[in-house]
């Protein structure tokens, strides 16, 4: 797990470098463990650069998407499993099935699966549409069947909740950290699974953090990356 998260930083900031313009040469950049910051790389002139990274992101947004990633699989397992079952084979053979859960927890919305698969089976193979079933309201907000020239069935599962952005949090609990290194060292923040919160909500933030920073923190340089985009979204180096 720990080498390919290793794997994960690497790419990202080889990514990162392209985007920056950094001149970064070749076969020198590596990964570090603690207490060293996680990167270390030269650039053009003999330089020796450190780097810090850390991932912009809401956890209770990223359990979501997590948890939506194994109900879409959980659904998909157990169709499969049900295949020889003939109502469900009909229904669903070229379905694309998108559901809506109610608010619960991850156990909950796993446990109902064979509820909405026993209620799929019923549908007409021709039905398309949207449903709110009453029979399955304590746990589905609505179920949404599109059809595709596919064999089937696909499955889709909302991520559903609202999206903080913990953008100066992060970089600010970042900056309170001590690293072990000879070299100078820079921060880069960035966002990959989390969609990029809007300037306006963090920027200022971020900026009087950084002001209050610079003398305790080890950082030279603070950067933020939208990995999506490949694009920088933010840098700022420490006064002189």
């Amino acid at each position: 797990m720990a080498d390919r998260h290793g794997k994960k930083e690497l790419g990202i900031f080889e990514r990162f470098a392209r985007a920056a313009g950094l001149r970064v040469e070749p076969g020198t950049v590596e990964k570090r463990p603690p207490p060293e910051p996680d990167i270390l790389c030269s650039v053009v002139g003999g330089a020796r650069i450190a780097f810090e990274l850390v991932e912009i992101i809401d956890r209770d947004f990223a359990e979501r998407v997590y948890g939506q990633l194994r109900l879409k699989s959980l659904f998909e397992r157990d169709a499969e499993s049900r295949a020889q079952n003939a109502p469900i084979r009909s229904a669903l053979a070229n379905a694309l099935v998108y559901v809506t859960f109610q608010e619960a927890s991850f156990d909950s919305k796993r446990a109902a699966i064979p509820d909405v698969l026993a209620f799929l089976g019923g549908l007409s193979p021709l039905f398309q549409g949207e449903l709110r079933p009453a029979s399955l309201a304590s746990m589905v907000r609505s179920i949404r069947v599109a059809r595709v020239n596919a064999s089937g069935p696909f499955f889709d599962v909302d991520a559903a909740g609202s999206l903080g952005d913990p953008t100066v949090e992060r970089i600010r609990a970042k900056c309170a950290k001590r690293y072990e290194t000879p070299h100078p060292i820079e921060l880069l923040a960035y966002y990959e699974l989390q969609p990029e919160c809007p300037e306006q909500l963090w920027r200022s933030g971020l900026e009087s953090v950084l002001d209050q920073s610079w003398d305790s923190c080890g950082f030279q340089r603070v950067w933020l990356y939208d990995c999506g985009a490949e694009a920088i979204r933010f840098t700022r180096r420490r006064p002189s």
